[in-house]
């Protein structure tokens, strides 16, 4: 079995006095058996640092912007030559210490954690001055708060994250709002984030500290701004509503203590999330997702327009919400999904009538109160004599077909008998 790879970004801005001793703390690091990636975003220096860092080009992967451009901005650039199975982000100065990586990486190696964060707040360690102090505090309320977390240190420099998980967030922020931003879409995917203590070195102004009292302002606004205006699948409030009321339609018919598998699950696993403290064992599939288990949940990265990787009849019940009118091939995936359907099991569908075509082109493309990169997804408006017909064709029995959300949208039931 190969070494897992740590990948380790570092921005760089002006910070020539420290950024060797920090590159000599990580060599110096014995991390068993994780190797080490050192990536290195010289984000516009206009001091000693772009010359210290020529001289080590041979030695590590080193990325120049020509001005610049802030840290969220330099981080989104180190990524783009990652390799290694985590991430994680080291700030150039001498704040952190790279001892504390075989702490972070402890919930990694004992509990598959998906992402780390270093605290500051679960040892005693200095403060660079009292507002920071407070505006740290503070972040991390309005965090819990917002988006339901337990954490003690939400504006941590030190955040451990899978690389593909990483990869799979679209990133927006340019300067230190990449720190709440990162968070925030964490949190919004039901994600854990598991904590561990660290070491805490703080600067001050003087000793180039750059981060001022403003940078708190944002954070606090960014970590409103995608709890309420921002959806990653581009979701607005009207498409969460609905999204809700499916997902009580589906709810009341799932069996209890079930094995369930959610086709078309979603990056963030909406449903099954839902009824994670109903059901056995919950499986979503989706090719935007990625491979992980948490609890009773397990999550696999797949196209459903390939064979689906269960076996033969594995699952209770199978749902598929508001994934058919998507489906390049639906008679492929109805025919899985009667493979990995055991006998007396049920599928749940929500799919639009034919009827919701034109309203929903209206929503999204006139009137722009929906996803319009949603509705430009849809392959096809089923009839409920297609939708029967294709149930029938492979092997489903007993179906039945009912209109909801103003006859825009079918609830199909059917079994495998």
């Amino acid at each position: 079995m190969r070494n897992k790879k740590l990948s380790i970004i570092i921005p760089a801005y002006n910070e020539a006095k420290t950024i060797l001793k920090v590159l000599e703390k990580i060599e110096n690091v014995e991390l068993n058996k994780w190797e080490k990636e050192i990536i290195i975003v010289d984000d516009g220096s206009t001091d000693q640092t772009k010359g210290l860092l020529k001289k080590l080009e041979n030695k590590y992967v080193i990325v120049s912007h020509l001005k610049n451009l802030g840290k969220g901005a330099a981080i989104k650039t180190g990524l783009n030559f990652v390799t290694g199975d985590y991430v994680i982000i080291q700030d150039a100065d001498l704040e952190y210490d790279p001892n504390d990586y075989k702490i972070l990486l402890q919930p990694v190696e004992e509990k598959g954690a998906l992402v780390v964060y270093g605290s500051r707040r679960l040892l005693r360690n200095k403060t660079s001055s009292l507002l920071n102090l407070i505006g740290g505090l503070f972040l991390t309320w309005i965090t819990n708060v917002l988006y339901g977390t337990k954490i003690t240190d939400e504006p941590t420099g030190y955040k451990l994250v899978r690389t593909d998980l990483l990869k799979s967030i679209n990133l927006e922020s340019r300067r230190f709002e990449f720190c709440p931003e990162i968070t925030a879409k964490i949190a919004q995917r039901g994600i854990k984030i598991y904590e561990v203590p660290i070491h805490y070195y703080p600067r001050n102004k003087k000793e180039g500290k750059k981060i001022k009292w403003k940078d708190g302002i944002i954070a606090a606004y960014t970590l409103l701004y995608f709890k309420f205006f921002y959806d990653e699948m581009g979701f607005n409030l009207i498409d969460s509503l609905i999204r809700l009321w499916r997902v009580r339609k589906i709810k009341k018919n799932i069996p209890k203590n079930c094995v369930l598998c959610d086709l078309g699950c979603g990056k963030s696993a909406y449903l099954l999330k839902k009824l994670s403290s109903k059901i056995k064992l919950g499986i979503g599939i989706d090719r935007e997702i990625i491979s992980f288990k948490e609890n009773n949940l397990q999550f696999i990265n797949s196209d459903l327009n390939n064979f689906l990787p269960l076996e033969n009849e594995s699952v209770d019940c199978i749902t598929m919400l508001s994934v058919l009118e998507h489906l390049e091939n639906s008679e492929e995936v109805i025919r899985e999904a009667y493979r990995i359907l055991k006998r007396g099991g049920v599928i749940l569908i929500t799919t639009p009538s034919e009827k919701a075509k034109n309203f929903l082109e209206l929503l999204a493309f006139k009137l722009k109160i929906t996803s319009a990169k949603e509705i430009k997804d849809h392959k096809h408006y089923f009839s409920k004599k297609e939708i029967e017909e294709l149930l029938t064709r492979n092997g489903f029995s007993e179906i039945e077909i009912q209109t909801f959300e103003l006859k825009f949208n079918y609830f199909i039931k059917a079994l495998k008998k």
